[in-house]
């Protein structure tokens, strides 16, 4: 099952210690409401990014709140990554020919489309960048995929460039994240089993990294940490639920399972904090928004309900459906993004402390030493 930003879904964050935060050194944490669909969230946590119904992009810091961010990516267009200092954009819109194209801003070029692969249907469909902004990763129709998709990385000395499949199945490719220096990317491909995540270096080319035991073959990476050695996503397991998973090169993939006994429940990652001990993303038991359960993992505590243990941890109320999805983490591991329900209207959320608070989060390395969309 491909995920998309619009589905309803729950939060599953991974967590270090006993709470999202420390709570002894900041000031009251903050739970925001943003106007217009999720969109982005900088590495750093400093800059988020929604997109209004009309196209026009929002941009929200914990020094000026939302405000209009000045570019306008169409009513089918979207963003999908900004740099910590705010200053490089990517995304994708209709241009001039009605081809949906990647493209990257910056304030002095406005909006340049990035081309997509030769052959197949014309498209790209950028999905994350580098903490410089000069290396871009997402998918494109090619010559090789045809009508479905291939993985590219893009950088201006080399363009668009293709980054194949894995071996079997339909030729299909999809890259969803990479490293902040741009050497290291994920994605998941169609192989002869189904589809399974994988992991791209240009020394070792696009290698498989299996999924969790038993059920049908099937796993998809979504996220790798800024240093390239955490890789979250989601696999199938032996009862065929989707469940959240957590790889390093050590441990390989390790199930990191749900929220409840419900034989029907699901879970995916989909961030990471730069230390690898803060995962971010979504869980369901069922079709509907009633079925929508935000939660919280963390050694001490296991799964907790989400608004339970921002009540409990900060003394947050929060409505559940105010917290539907999870979609961003900061690389330090505590500021966290997402979208969900207010007052019944779509929005997004950030949960941040204040802007005032100490913003330095100590997580304990004991746990998890530190080892180097669809269109």
């Amino acid at each position: 099952m491909r995920l998309t930003r619009s589905r309803a879904l729950s939060i599953l964050v991974l967590a270090c210690g006993g709470s999202l935060l420390p709570t002894t050194s900041l000031a009251q944490p903050a739970f925001t409401p943003l106007t217009g669909n999720y969109a982005a969230m900088s590495r750093n946590g400093q800059h988020v990014l929604t997109v209004q119904t009309n196209g026009d992009v929002s941009h929200w810091s914990p020094s000026t709140g939302q405000i209009p961010f000045g570019i306008n990516v169409g009513t089918t267009g979207y963003v999908s990554a900004i740099t910590d200092d705010g200053s490089v954009v990517t995304g994708n819109h209709r241009n001039a020919l009605n081809q949906t194209m990647a493209f990257r801003w910056t304030s002095a070029t406005g909006m340049v489309d990035l081309g997509d692969l030769p052959g197949g249907n014309t498209f790209s469909t950028p999905r994350d960048m580098s903490a410089d902004g000069n290396v871009i990763v997402g998918s494109s129709g090619s010559t090789a995929s045809g009508t479905r998709d291939e993985a590219f990385r893009w950088t201006p000395a080399t363009g668009i460039q293709p980054l194949g499949d894995l071996p079997g199945g339909n030729y299909t490719s999809t890259a969803h994240s990479i490293s902040a220096d741009g050497t290291t990317v994920v994605g998941y491909s169609n192989q002869t089993l189904g589809y399974e995540a994988f992991r791209y270096t240009q020394a070792t080319g696009m290698v498989g990294l299996g999924d969790l035991p038993g059920g049908y073959f099937n796993s998809q990476a979504y996220k790798i940490s800024s240093g390239g050695d955490v890789i979250v996503g989601y696999s199938s397991d032996s009862l065929n639920r989707e469940q959240a998973f957590r790889w390093t090169a050590t441990s390989g993939l390790v199930a990191l399972g749900f929220g409840s006994s419900n034989p029907n429940e699901w879970s995916q990652a989909h961030a990471v904090s730069n230390n690898g001990n803060v995962i971010v993303g979504n869980n369901n038991t069922g079709a509907t928004i009633a079925d929508v359960d935000a939660l919280i993992w963390d050694p001490a505590h296991g799964m907790r309900f989400l608004q339970a243990a921002l009540a409990q941890d900060y003394g947050i109320s929060v409505a559940n459906s105010n917290v539907v999805q999870a979609w961003d983490v900061s690389d330090n591991g505590y500021t966290l993004a997402g979208s969900g329900y207010f007052n019944g209207t779509p929005q997004s959320w950030v949960f941040v402390p204040e802007p005032t608070a100490v913003t330095l989060l100590i997580l304990p390395a004991i746990l998890f030493p530190r080892r180097r969309v669809q269109r």
